[in-house]
């Protein structure tokens, strides 16, 4: 599914992230995720792949790999941060090295621009399919108005 593809500019927030860098070089979270990447990929009678059964098993388990996942998803621009008081309004880097209580976080909204990109291209593949189907039509009655006319011409 291509909305759950990881952008460019996701890859580019990852990659300068030095709070990242450094968590990725704890050994037990590298042998949570290499363990969840290990798993199947093979879809269960829950709707689920066995990964993201392993996923929500991990974060069950390992309340500081949920915090993890929440800082990443952070860090990527899927959620954000919602200061409940703006004066208290904390830098992200300082937010990573919380522990515990991260807050509320809430779905990131699309920007403007991707979502003029998302609605100019349903309306470009709509507008193709009504050109396909008007030509259908067309063609299928020109085709009916020929056979009309060799129907009655030999019937006359």
């Amino acid at each position: 599914d291509e909305g759950w593809k990881i952008t460019e500019d996701m890859m580019t927030a990852m990659d300068k992230s030095d709070w990242l860098h450094k968590e990725l070089g704890d050994g037990g979270l590298r042998q949570i995720i290499s363990e969840i990447l290990a798993t199947s990929k093979i879809v269960t009678a829950t709707g689920r792949t066995c990964q993201e059964e392993a996923l929500i098993r991990f974060q069950s388990k390992y309340p500081n790999f949920r915090h993890f996942i929440d800082k990443l998803l952070v860090v990527t621009g899927i959620l954000e941060r919602q200061e409940q008081q703006e004066e208290n309004d904390e830098e992200l880097e300082d937010w990573l090295l919380r522990k515990e209580d991260l807050g509320l976080l809430t779905l990131k909204p699309i920007r403007e621009r991707e979502w003029a990109q998302t609605i100019a291209a349903e309306n470009h593949r709509d507008n193709h399919d009504e050109v396909a189907f008007s030509e259908d039509t067309s063609s299928a009655s020109e085709t009916d108005d020929e056979t009309s006319v060799s129907d009655t011409s030999e019937s006359g």
